[in-house]
């Protein structure tokens, strides 16, 4: 179930607010609630708060949510399809009601949805620090009996496919990690029993070996190695920083089951604790959207431009896009070149009413007629950078100050250039129009 409309009546700087999240008239999916949104505006404006108020609206009771937002006074609701989740603060309770204001039980139906949230922050590489020198708490623990580590693989998955909400924010990493690694660890644990076995064998019975050997080699062909499945989806984007995920598993000490390993293109190990941010950043926040089901997801990613260079912030929203094709992505950025992702419909851009103190969403299409494809008037794909700048972030300034102290001597040098009349001064003047036009980037005739 995705959502297809946020109002919200009174809530801190939103005043009778109202997001229509559905594709407009003559779009292919007309109607349909938008596969993914993205939040814009000041630092100030409210996109990490609609955010939040996503997440606690889908993953908390009414109780939890009144001590979250309490002593603040607000209405808010969440529509999907043909209901609406309301929270009214008279009541401090959560209210479901369908078009005809036929009242359900709200925890009742979520469950009934199975919607499943991720939260990814803006502080993911922060929080994930310890991983490096934590890890999975005593991985030899799945170095035990073949019953034994299908009973903890099995209650892991178990638990993973029942848990709603996963808070990279809140939650513990190391946990949420955990679950996410239990087929690589699964996997790793087999693959260095097979290793001893066969060890053992060539010592006490060649021929022994030999059947391990091929036993070995048809396990992995039915069960691939988990890395290796990784490493497809990562390695096209960190390929980019010249490196890879390490497919291969060389087991010496305990520490080695404990996270993903990183080498550079020439095999060459790379520690985490050194793995530069950006490579953090992907890694980090791919293998989640990767590893877990989302079906029937919605995905809150705040800041997803952190620490990675334009190049990479061009592609990465349709690379999130691929990893889960079924989910619902809102995302908040500051980042043009984020926003040129999006077809305009899908752009929140929230601005400041100075006069009524309250925000407000800047629409990109003709008012005065239907919501149609045809009447939108900015369109962030079609732009150049510059124009995305100017156009939709506001930015009333093309360039540095001092590109217009710049701009302004050049204009001087072109008169100078008009007036002479002496061919060689002027040619010898011309020279320099033309460097400081090339520093400039402005053409020159």
């Amino acid at each position: 179930m995705k959502i297809t409309g946020i109002h919200i009546n009174d809530f801190r700087q939103f005043k009778d607010f109202h997001l229509d999240l559905t594709y407009p008239k003559g779009h292919k999916k007309e109607g349909k609630p938008l596969d993914k949104v993205c939040f814009i505006g000041q630092s100030g404006t409210g996109k990490t708060t609609l955010l939040n108020m996503i997440k606690e609206l889908i993953s908390h009771k009414d109780y939890q949510f009144a001590a979250n937002f309490k002593n603040l006074k607000y209405s808010i609701g969440i529509k999907f399809g043909a209901h609406n989740i309301h929270i009214y603060e008279q009541n401090k309770i959560l209210a479901l009601e369908d078009n005809n204001n036929v009242r359900y039980s709200f925890e009742k139906y979520l469950n009934s949805l199975s919607t499943q949230v991720i939260n990814i922050t803006s502080d993911i590489i922060e929080r994930f620090s310890l991983i490096e020198r934590h890890g999975i708490e005593d991985p030899l623990q799945y170095i035990k009996t073949d019953a034994e580590i299908k009973k903890i693989i099995n209650e892991e998955r178990t638990r993973l496919k029942s848990k709603r909400f996963f808070d990279f924010g809140k939650d513990d990493p190391l946990e949420i990690w955990k679950t996410i690694l239990m087929d690589a660890s699964d996997y790793m644990v087999k693959e260095l029993k097979y290793s001893q076995q066969i060890t053992k064998a060539l010592i006490k019975d060649p021929t022994k070996a030999d059947e391990l050997v091929s036993e070995f080699k048809s396990w992995q062909q039915k069960g691939p190695n988990p890395f290796t499945n990784l490493a497809k989806v990562l390695n096209p984007i960190i390929n980019r920083f010249c490196i890879r995920i390490k497919t291969d598993f060389d087991f010496e000490k305990a520490e080695d089951l404990k996270f993903i390993k990183v080498e550079t293109l020439k095999k060459v190990g790379i520690p985490f604790d050194i793995w530069s941010t950006g490579t953090k950043q992907v890694i980090l926040t791919a293998t989640p959207i990767f590893k877990l089901d989302t079906t029937n997801t919605i995905i809150l990613f705040d800041e997803p431009e952190r620490s990675l260079y334009p190049d990479i912030q061009k592609e990465i929203i349709d690379y999130y896009t691929n990893l889960a094709p079924k989910a619902q992505f809102f995302y908040a950025t500051h980042s043009p070149i984020i926003s040129s992702s999006f077809e305009p419909w899908e752009i929140v851009e929230l601005k400041f009413d100075y006069n009524k103190g309250v925000v407000y969403r800047e629409e990109y299409y003709d008012t005065s007629k239907e919501r149609h494809v045809d009447n939108y008037f900015i369109n962030p794909q079609y732009l150049r950078w510059d124009s995305i700048l100017t156009k939709v972030f506001d930015m009333k300034e093309r360039g540095n100050e001092k590109r217009v102290e710049k701009l302004m001597e050049l204009a001087a040098i072109g008169k100078k250039i008009e007036k002479e009349t002496d061919k060689s001064k002027k040619a010898e003047i011309y020279q320099e129009y033309k460097k400081l036009s090339e520093l400039l980037d402005w053409e020159t005739k």
